[in-house]
């Protein structure tokens, strides 16, 4: 419709609101066409496009503000990116129209993709069968909002950490060095958040690829940290005492299961470069907002800095080969970190390296306080144990300047654990975005959670003894016996573990011929390597004067930060109640009220489950109850023959086989359904065992520990199942949790009900699971071994089907069962009972500072009182309630 017809109809139609408005129609349009040019012949449509197209200066007042949108190439909608990233809008509106797509494809073709030019606009009118979001007036390039006049431009400079500040802190000077970066401290912590994969990204975006990148560069340092392990394993025992030049520190083997924490603390020194980078060049320069740490504040060497470079096009860059990528992934980074521990730092400055800044950064939180000295600790053990890898590395390889060569094993699969558990790598993968401002970001393990007792058994202190000696006598060597973390890794840790299990199934053939091939690409230095090591040793050697590496600034740092370590206590309050019949546990964050009378029942109701468990799995014509006697069971306890297989023992067991057996096959076991259904119910005396042991033994095992229970010895393991005089049923030597040591000597002694149950179950019960798996030809050599096994489902493993429960099964059952809890804070919970009821228990000694119930804990007296049930007296005066009454007798 051209102009001048328009202007007839709207004459017409619009009378009434001229004559409001107070002008007359004709002055009104021959101002609309002379303001924007518009010719009496141009169309609605023409007009509305010419119209769109002219950028004002100023804002036309009656109008509403002006937003950030973006245009669709297809259809020519405007979309508010207002609060969002660039072309938010239209990306989502493309993702739902394959039209507009499509025009997009065609518009952009040959250009940057997923670019949007972004401008300020508003909306001008509504035209009749139009949309009113394709009708936008434009504001040139240089317009900008006005702010409101209380407001000001600058921003403001980021609130100084809370005061008072650890001491250690202070003289480290790590706390003035990130206020003096100028950068909020929730942006900072974003810099070190682990990988997560952005929702809504397509996998060809930017953001997916770089996240996605930083997932395969924690898997290569983690190969990285385990390859260091497995090169030195090719030579002579010597070769690991070299490393670190028989002081008091350590290259211990460690266990599959440790790596993951230590590789994280590794990569975060290279995500946070990587993170800054990436954060300066995809800014959005329109939006205001909390200003981003520049290059220039990074405290890296010129050589670094283009080090880093590189690793982030590799990490950016997702269409390389897997292989070559992680091999040259691998490579930058080996470079990096001798460069890190092969500078000399100036000690004119506190702070003079990038890794420092890392943890100055990481020891800060988003509410303007600082991590426990625990944390620091662990970190800084955790990071020498990779400058040790480092120069472990290079002695083998030839010298520090040898490019790095990767052994020749397949990566693993992170996501799959040794018992075939799938499981999401370490870090949230559906957290937020790193960087957001307010949040506290993801930095691999929870921090807020480090006082425990049992966190991480990895905390293994590689220090020299001229460090050790500044404890005023305490040793600090967790590895000889002492148990350093909390329970909360406990299953994790020991869930994900390469344990023992695996190789009992394997003959030792794959695992020999791999080890062949490492041996054929090792380089052949075998002679230098020593001498390697000793001229590299001066780099961890905090005590060359004149010499300030990374290595030994850390050590520095972990020597102020321990004593304040030792004083810090578990997260676990406990206040007992005047009456002595209740109390409130306070744990991580969560708080409970614990009645006696209702632990009490939940037991006794665990016991009777038990019985009819058993009761329901067995055959009318069978009564446990009058034709077994665990007085007619023998066992050796200083022997490691199964009870099972002793001869006077089969005598008792084998008739009642038999005779289920018998009615079993009578009543049908043809199909697979009717098999399946006896296994089943054999299950559900597993359960109940489980749920019986864990709340009737005293302080129970740890899950882990649970699921690793043999009843029959196998090379290198003794059984745990043992039987004492008159019937008594022990669980003995658990695995170890510490370092350095395989079993830990403890024990439990069952009721007389409930050990009476787990005999006839593994003497009866058992042969017959074996027999119906056999039927249905399934593995049964985990059954002959392990007191808790499934038997109607299992977890595929790398060489077997693995029937072993889960330590998060066992917790499971706990949290189903009327205590509903973890057996994490079930041990507090029974300690916190001994110490008021049973004190003696607590403080008789039987070994030097330990007592029977921190034997049975797993830990020393000390670790017990600052990790364990802490009550008021410990959280006033560092001293628990029963040494101090000991003190008042």
């Amino acid at each position: 419709m051209p102009m001048e017809i328009m202007a007839d109809r709207v004459k017409k139609k619009l009378a009434k609101a001229t004559k409001n408005a107070g002008f007359p129609l004709d002055d009104l349009l021959s101002h609309v066409q002379k303001a924007f040019k518009i010719l009496p012949s141009q169309k609605a449509q023409d007009i509305v496009l010419h119209v769109g197209n002219r950028c004002l200066d100023a804002l036309p007042p009656g109008l509403p503000p002006p937003s950030l949108s973006t245009q669709c190439h297809g259809c020519l909608r405007w979309y508010s990116d207002e609060g969002r990233s660039v072309g938010a809008g239209v990306k989502a509106h493309l993702r739902r129209h394959t039209a507009c797509q499509e025009k997009h494809d065609a518009q952009t073709l040959g250009k940057k993709k997923d670019t949007f030019k972004q401008v300020y606009a508003c909306a001008a009118f509504k035209i009749v069968g139009g949309h009113s979001d394709t009708n936008r007036l434009l504001m040139s390039d240089q317009w900008r909002p006005s702010s409101p006049p209380t407001t000001t431009t600058l921003e403001p400079a980021p609130p100084p950490i809370n005061t008072p500040l650890p001491p250690f802190l202070v003289q480290l000077g790590w706390v003035d060095h990130v206020e003096s970066l100028g950068v909020d401290i929730s942006v900072l912590l974003g810099y070190l958040s682990q990988p997560t994969m952005p929702r809504g990204q397509r996998k060809d975006s930017k953001a997916y690829k770089f996240e996605n990148g930083l997932k395969l560069f924690i898997r290569v340092i983690l190969n990285y940290l385990k390859e260091a392990d497995r090169r030195v394993d090719l030579y002579h025992g010597r070769v690991r005492e070299g490393i670190t030049q028989q002081s008091r520190a350590k290259f211990s083997k460690l266990k599959d299961s440790t790596f993951p924490s230590y590789a994280a603390t590794a990569a975060r020194i290279f995500i946070f470069v990587l993170r800054v980078k990436y954060a300066l060049k995809n800014r959005d320069k329109s939006k205001p907002k909390h200003p981003l740490l520049s290059l220039d504040k990074l405290l890296l060497r010129s050589d670094q800095l283009l080090m880093f470079e590189s690793l982030y096009q590799l990490v950016i860059k997702g269409d390389m080969p897997s292989v070559l990528r992680e091999h040259k992934l691998v490579d930058v980074a080996h470079r990096l970190l001798v460069s890190f521990l092969s500078t000399e730092l100036d000690i004119k400055n506190l702070v003079d390296s990038v890794p420092e800044q890392m943890m100055a950064i990481e020891m800060m939180k988003t509410n303007r306080t600082t991590r426990p000295a625990n944390f620091l600790t662990k970190e800084c053990a955790r990071l020498h144990r990779l400058w040790l890898s480092v120069i472990a590395h290079c002695a083998i390889l030839g010298g520090l300047d040898k490019p790095y060569q990767p052994m020749a094993l397949a990566p693993p699969n992170n996501n799959v654990d040794s018992r075939g558990n799938s499981e999401e790598p370490e870090g949230n993968l559906e957290g937020e975005a790193a960087g957001a401002v307010g949040e506290e970001p993801n930095i691999c393990h929870t921090v807020e959670e480090d006082g425990d007792e049992d966190e991480d058994e990895t905390a293994e202190f590689e220090l020299e003894t001229e460090l050790l000696r500044l404890t005023q006598g305490e040793d600090l060597e967790i590895a000889k016996g002492e148990d350093n973390g909390s329970e909360e890794s406990d299953d994790k840790s020991c869930e994900t573990e390469e344990s023992e299990d695996e190789t009992e199934l394997d003959d030792g053939s794959g695992a020999l011929s791999q080890l062949r091939k490492i041996e054929e690409s090792a380089p052949k230095a075998e002679s230098n390597i020593l001498e390697l090591l000793k001229e590299f040793f001066h780099l961890v050697n905090p005590l060359v004067e004149g010499k300030s590496t990374i290595a030994t600034r850390f050590k520095f740092a972990w020597k102020l930060a321990f004593p304040y370590a030792a004083m810090e206590q578990g997260m676990s309050h406990v206040s007992w109640f005047n009456n002595g019949h209740s109390f409130n546990i306070s744990w991580k964050r969560r708080e409970r009220e614990i009645h006696l009378a209702d632990l009490k029942a939940c037991a006794q109701s665990s016991l009777d489950s038990v019985a009819k468990a058993i009761e329901d799995a067995l055959p009318l014509n069978v009564n446990y109850n009058t034709e077994f006697n665990i007085h007619n069971i023998k066992d050796d306890i200083s022997s490691e023959t199964s009870f099972c297989d002793r001869e006077d023992n089969k005598q008792v067991f084998q008739p009642l086989i038999d005779k289920i057996w018998r009615d079993l096959e009578g009543s049908g076991l043809r199909t697979k359904a009717q098999q399946k259904e006896v296994l089943k119910r054999y299950e559900r005396i597993t359960d109940t065992i489980l749920l019986a042991l864990s709340l009737t033994c005293g302080v129970p095992p740890r899950a882990w520990q649970i699921t690793l229970l043999l009843y029959r010895a196998i090379e290198g393991w003794r059984r745990n199942i043992r039987m004492h005089r008159n019937g008594h049923v022990l669980i003995t030597n658990p695995r170890a949790k510490q370092q350095g040591t395989i079993e830990f000597a403890a024990c439990w002694a069952l009721p007389h009900k409930l050990g009476a149950a787990l005999i006839f179950y593994l003497g009866v019960i058992r042969p017959l699971e074996m027999k119906l798996l056999q039927l249905r030809c399934a593995p049964t050599h985990t059954h002959k071994l392990y007191v808790f096994t499934h038997s109607t489902k299992s977890r595929t493993g790398l060489t077997a089907k693995f029937y072993l429960y889960a330590a998060s099964e066992i917790n499971g059952l706990l949290i189903k069962s009327a205590f509903n809890a973890e057996i994490r804070l079930l041990r507090q919970v029974t300690i916190a009972i001994l110490r008021q009821h049973y004190s003696h228990v607590m403080r008789a000694p039987l070994r030097v500072g330990e007592s029977l119930g921190d034997l049975q804990s797993q830990h020393n007296h000390r670790t017990g009182i600052l990790n364990y049930a802490c009550d008021e007296a410990m959280h006033g005066t560092g001293v628990a309630s029963d040494d101090l009454e000991m003190q008042m007798e």
